[in-house]
């Protein structure tokens, strides 16, 4: 085979031919084969800046791999151009962890169909598999490099092969010319060409140990290359060296998933009938809680058990405030009572008179900051948005008691407390600020531990809370079937996109015109905050004292709400000013929460209460914009922001307009970088992965693609905390009397 046919394999955007390789006296080696030859010959083209990540064809093998990897029986219509011919069967080099890129392969498939509306998925879990093909990515990225150029080049690698290449490496005329440029500074990137030689030794089927070997002989002995040129690749470092590809993030972009919500297996899309078969599917929601006899410390120092503790009822409590953990007391406000429903639940060994399931937060004392435990924290964390903003870890099993549900009583009752809330505003709150605790107390094994309420942290969801507290108003003389309804609005989100949330633009500007008018009878007149907690979870009984639900079923809908639809819903309300009608529009971008998912260190005392980040916004790889963005600090985890970022029109695809977006957030309180890519689809949602490329530090930012007036953007500057509030009331009536339009398909009716 002919040196430059082999050449021609190599993709001319990265590739050339190597410089001055006539100067070779080819007829004194006739050994070596065109193959090698080829290989040895070709260089990297730019060796001045790394090349763009997600273009490198290495990138572009690995994703290829994934698509073939996820082994879904719809790949074909999902991956409509994949290239089989693309990447190998399967890695042939070095010790990668082919688990890490399936399991890459289906959570950058669920967090696709998370984008595109899927919601019932366990976030949480996809972002830690995303975040584990990228390290896994990382670590081996000179195996996958060598493993691009043994595909590429149609290598079946042997001893020969290494031999041969071996010889043009060592060879006296190589090492001559390279010196003499080096003398007069015409070798512009030596690290990197003697890095890509090493590569292609590994692609040859060298092992670690003898590139490292050819490598010293490459830098001693007559005719040595002085070492001090290439730092880098000392030792075993060259298999860790990225000077070749720009450090960047894997992302749901990167796997180009299509057809997910046009594409339907009666009656569902592609999409739903993937996420409803993943392992990342999330389950309807259930409350987590304790049994009956969990013995609970009261504020005068006494125990009494769960099960008889009533409304008005004070415990002992911590607040963390300055970084400091103070002692306190707390009101009972409400006693949750779930049924168990078969569920196991768990005690410490060291206080079996505890049970507590299996999502229910523990307290993680530290001297200076507020953690939570749970024993299965990534469903925790799905369950209630609230423990995104703090700090998690996993229970050790070993110091655990299993208890199993199954042949428990399915109607036995468990308990949960809720806490009158403290009612500061959310501007003022201290950062420190988390969910009221107490005390459980096994003083028959002299044991204590503080736990978390499982309610949500009202404070820091106000408009939220404003919308359920109209929406369930609303639809109370009704009389629906609330279970019936929550589980309409709940577990098929999906199914009935059409029937609500298709209809999100039509309900936020009906609200736009209310709020405009403040006569109207639906906006509130009291614009300062105050927690309605009390009067939401007395819903159920009317004026005349006629019981229409138990508080229990009012406070598992809020609940179930808010954990499905809540953060979409506050997003909608913050950036409501977007829908106020207009002449001429433009698309933009909507920032919302930036949430650590993984860092190096551990998190203190958070800092200020509102923190600036420096972000750069690219669209198709070409930069749209660079700015500073302020956001407030919810909880320890939880950046809080909503800033507006205008794009250009974007072209269209099979399902819809589609943006390439990229993003690098710069945070200066930690010093890190991070970048990730994702598809914006218009009115979508979507929540794009964050990584440094290199390290352990991760993070999740909420995006949304809309097509908004100028007026619109006008309005944003004035769309303050009281136009919010309003915004939210008005939203939950209207959205209450479009669920009551569609009775009784939608609102069943209840017998009372």
């Amino acid at each position: 085979m002919d040196p430059i046919e082999v050449l021609n394999r190599y993709p001319s955007s990265h590739f050339q031919a190597f410089q001055s390789h006539e100067e070779f006296d080819r007829s004194s080696r006739p050994h070596v084969d065109a193959v090698i030859q080829g290989m040895f010959y070709a260089t990297q083209q730019d060796a001045q800046r790394p090349t763009f990540f997600h273009d490198h064809p290495v990138v572009l093998m690995v994703v290829s791999m994934m698509q073939k990897l996820s082994n879904w029986r719809y790949a074909d219509v999902v991956f409509p151009s994949i290239d089989r011919g693309l990447s190998p069967p399967s890695f042939t080099i070095g010790d990668l962890n082919q688990a890490a890129f399936l399991y890459g392969s289906n959570a950058l498939l669920a967090n696709s169909c998370y984008d595109a509306g899927f919601t019932h998925l366990y976030e949480d879990k996809f972002q830690e598999h995303i975040r584990w093909v990228n390290s896994e990515f990382n670590k081996q990225c000179s195996a996958l490099y060598a493993e691009y150029f043994r595909q590429v080049a149609g290598l079946a690698p042997s001893a020969d092969y290494v031999a041969q290449y071996r010889s043009l490496f060592l060879s006296r005329a190589y090492r001559s010319l390279r010196r003499a440029q080096l003398a007069n500074g015409s070798w512009k990137n030596p690290t990197l060409e003697v890095y890509i030689h090493l590569v292609k030794l590994l692609a040859c089927g060298a092992s670690i140990e003898e590139v490292q070997e050819i490598y010293q002989s490459f830098t001693t002995g007559e005719d040595a290359i002085d070492p001090g040129y290439f730092p880098s690749l000392t030792g075993d470092q060259w298999l860790q060296y990225r000077g070749w590809l720009k450090s960047d993030y894997l992302g749901c972009a990167d796997l180009k998933a299509q057809n997910l919500c046009v594409v339907k297996l009666p009656p569902f899309p592609v999409g739903e009938v993937f996420v409803m078969q993943c392992q990342y599917y999330k389950n309807p929601v259930t409350s987590s809680c304790f049994s009956a006899q969990s013995p609970v410390l009261l504020a005068d120092g006494t125990t009494r058990v769960i099960s008889q503790i009533q409304e008005g009822d004070r415990v002992q409590s911590h607040v963390f405030s300055g970084g400091r953990r103070l002692q306190s007391t707390s009101t009972v406000a409400f006693i949750s009572r779930p049924k168990r429903a078969g569920r196991t639940l768990y005690s410490y060994r060291a206080a079996p008179q505890i049970q507590f399931t299996d999502t229910h937060p523990l307290i993680d004392v530290h001297p200076t900051s507020l953690a939570l435990k749970f024993v299965d924290p990534d469903s925790a964390r799905s369950l209630n948005p609230s423990w995104k903003a703090l700090p998690a870890s996993r229970i050790s099993p070993d110091v655990l008691e299993v208890h199993d549900g199954g042949s428990a009583d399915p109607d036995e009752v468990l308990y949960d407390l809720v806490f009158e809330p403290s009612g500061v505003d959310l501007d003022t709150a201290n950062v420190c600020s988390g969910p009221t605790t107490f005390t459980m107390a096994d003083d028959l094994h002299h044991h204590r531990f503080d736990v978390a309420s499982e309610a949500p942290v009202f404070e820091w969801f106000p408009y939220t809370m404003r919308f359920f507290e109209h929406l369930l108003g609303s639809l109370l003389p009704h009389k629906p079937d609330f279970p019936t309804i929550i589980s309409h609005l709940t577990e098929r989100t999906i199914s009935l996109h059409d029937h609500f949330w298709g209809c999100w633009d039509e309900m936020a500007r009906d609200a736009c015109t209310r709020v405009q008018h403040t006569s109207h009878p639906s906006i509130p007149t009291d614009e300062t905050f105050s927690v309605p907690l009390n009067r939401l979870l007395r819903f159920a009984i009317s004026d005349g004292g006629e019981i229409f639900l138990d508080p229990q079923t009012v406070a598992d809908a809020f609940e179930r709400l808010h954990t499905t639809l809540g953060r979409r819903v506050a997003h909608e309300i913050c950036t409501g000013w977007a829908y106020l009608p207009g002449t001429e529009t433009i698309p933009i971008l909507l920032l919302h929460n930036f949430q650590y998912s993984a860092r190096a260190t551990p998190v203190s005392q958070p800092p200020d209460r509102h923190q600036g980040f420096s972000w750069r916004v690219l669209q198709d790889g070409e930069q749209v914009a660079a700015r500073e963005v302020h956001a407030s600090r919810q909880g320890f985890n939880v950046f809080e922001m909503h800033d507006v970022i205008p794009l250009i029109s974007a072209p269209s695809h099979s399902d819809g307009a589609r943006w390439m977006l990229g993003f690098e957030v710069h945070d200066p309180a930690t010093g890190v970088t991070y970048v990730g890519r994702s598809c914006g689809y218009i009115n979508k949602h979507a929540v794009v992965g964050l990584g440094r490329g290199q390290g352990n530090e991760h993070a999740t930012i909420d995006v949304k693609v809309m097509q908004v007036s100028r007026e619109a953007l006008l309005a944003q500057k004035t769309w303050d905390h009281p136009m919010r509030m309003r915004f939210a009331a008005a939203l939950g009536d209207i959205f209450a009397a479009r669920l009551v339009a569609r009775q009784p398909s939608v609102l069943p009716q209840r017998g009372y």
